[in-house]
């Protein structure tokens, strides 16, 4: 039995093939058509495992890295059947087949963290923190009017407080 489908989403290639590997790796027309490919499975989609590079910690590499990262999970996030996207390697320093902190072996050499090695926050970091909590987050506020109020949310549950002027009581609804 199948009960989902998973995808990694590595961009482990040397910077020199930056250029020639990124127009296809993340081109959105691509991504779209391979993501639609899989969900004509019908199955809940998984990207199980992500790391996109910034090869450094110069500050014009990991805008880039935020700006690609902000765009990816936006577009995986649109699909109907996705339920999670796991990012890899959190932070640089800490990946695969290298020392810890030897920032020139193994996969540490993509810098795909979303910390840098001393865990401070990357661009990468907070673009994905304002995607999940802002951009995505429902927060709502206001009067009911004849008893009813509505809102506009992303699919899920939702814990909803209500005050009265007999107390306030929280309710989940989906």
């Amino acid at each position: 039995r199948i009960d989902s489908v998973g995808l990694q989403y590595h961009s482990f290639f040397p910077r020199e093939q930056e250029s020639e590997r990124a127009e296809a790796r993340y081109n959105p027309t691509r991504v779209w058509r391979l993501l639609d490919s899989y969900e004509e499975l019908g199955q809940p989609l998984q990207i199980t495992e992500m790391t996109i590079p910034a090869y450094s910690n110069d500050p014009e590499d990991e805008e880039v890295q935020a700006s690609l990262l902000t765009d990816l999970y936006r577009m995986f996030f649109a699909q109907k059947n996705m339920e999670a996207i796991i990012y890899w390697n959190v932070p640089d320093g800490y990946a695969a087949f290298a020392p810890q902190g030897d920032m020139s072996a193994g996969e540490n050499v993509f810098a795909g963290g979303l910390l840098r090695y001393d865990l401070s926050e990357k661009p990468a970091w907070r673009a994905l923190r304002h995607l999940i909590r802002e951009e995505w987050h429902t927060h709502v506020e206001g009067m009911a009017s004849d008893g009813t109020m509505g809102f506009r949310g992303f699919f899920g549950e939702y814990r909803v407080r209500v005050t009265t002027d007999e107390g306030v009581t929280e309710h989940t609804i989906s």
